[in-house]
């Protein structure tokens, strides 16, 4: 992948998304759990109705699947982790990545400078900030770790800040039990895209097709021309550059419970593993493709019953939407940025 002029990492403020709670509003199907915090320069929209069903289908290799139903409320980012976000991590954990990572960090989303002063040193390209991160499983479990230690500084990270807290960094392995902050399962991520608490009328959910609260495929192109999502035919990314848009770009297209970008930006991984034949993670999220790679393939790829998934933990051309915790009565209170709005969408 090729770069343009860059700069070393630095500590900095996360580049939070400049969206408001009446930003987040606008074109949100009628939903009287919609409520945002904001943690960590990220903004999550809490996912209430507990105990919502499935959704079924019959999907590769003739496999029965049941996605969606979570019988708990949790957060969950309404964008895509950016890049500067992700610096963020890297600037206070290259002190402690080993030595045999040092350049996989890096992922798609930084360059790796090499050595300086015995400590690993980074790039950020300028206007990358808030485009979607893309790393590996690996690196987003121990940022999920470090935030679920709440986000520490070089002056309070140890070696376990990392390796520790959501995810045990000996086997990536389950998500384990009071994580903070953790990448969603797939069921987390297909409700909070999918499943709308008024589906069918107020009080009467159900899940739609498509991650902007319909049933038709979203338009790809540009958002001032009426585009839906940066994936697919009319909204290509640069030639010399294979990169996607900002986050939030498309402001009014939103999930259910107000979340952006679950069509278009990049791949997101989820925490669940896939079994045998496929084994790997699930990979939720894409877009239209121009035309289906060989007969029979699907034009649409962000339909609900589509999904991708990833082998190896270690591939660098997936980014993510972190989740997380409900905040004590207190905490929610300083955080809250938006509370029960409610407003009917119209398309």
């Amino acid at each position: 992948m090729s770069f343009r002029q860059s700069k070393p990492v630095v500590c900095a403020l996360f580049a939070a998304v400049a969206l408001s709670g009446a930003a987040f509003s606008q074109g949100v199907h009628n939903n009287q759990y919609l409520q945002f915090t904001q943690a960590h320069g990220m903004t999550f929209s809490t996912i209430g109705d507990v105990g919502n069903p499935s959704y079924n289908f019959r999907g590769p290799f003739n496999i029965n699947y049941s996605i969606g139903a979570v019988d708990y409320e949790y957060r969950i980012a309404t964008t895509e982790t950016t890049a500067s976000q992700y610096a963020q991590f890297v600037d206070v954990y290259r002190h402690f990545v080993p030595a045999d990572e040092r350049q996989t960090l890096a992922g798609r989303s930084l360059d790796y400078l090499g050595m300086s002063g015995g400590v690993p040193t980074y790039a950020l390209d300028p206007g990358w900030e808030n485009r979607p991160a893309f790393a590996s499983f690996r690196y987003f479990a121990r940022m999920a770790n470090w935030l679920h230690h709440g986000a520490p500084d070089l002056a309070n990270a140890t070696h376990e800040t990392f390796t520790t807290g959501a995810y045990n960094d000996t086997v990536i392995g389950p998500r384990a039990s009071g994580a903070q902050v953790w990448i969603p399962s797939w069921d987390e991520w297909v409700k909070a895209a999918y499943w709308d608490p008024n589906r069918n009328g107020q009080g009467e959910g159900g899940y739609w097709l498509y991650p902007d609260a319909s049933d038709t495929p979203l338009t790809p192109g540009d958002p001032g021309l009426g585009g839906e999502t940066n994936a697919g035919s009319g909204a290509e990314w640069p030639a010399d550059h294979f990169q996607p848009w900002d986050v939030g770009s498309y402001p009014d297209v939103q999930t259910p419970w107000g979340l952006l970008d679950a069509s278009g930006g990049g791949r997101e991984w989820t925490d669940s593993q896939a079994f045998a034949p496929l084994d790997g993670r699930y990979v939720m999220s894409s877009g239209r493709r121009p035309t289906p790679l060989t007969p029979g393939d699907p034009l649409f790829v962000d339909d609900i019953e589509f999904f991708f998934f990833d082998r190896d933990i270690n591939s660098f051309y997936v980014t993510v939407r972190f989740a997380a915790a409900i905040p004590s009565p207190g905490a929610l209170g300083l955080g809250a940025i938006a509370a029960l709005v409610s407003l009917r969408r119209s398309r």
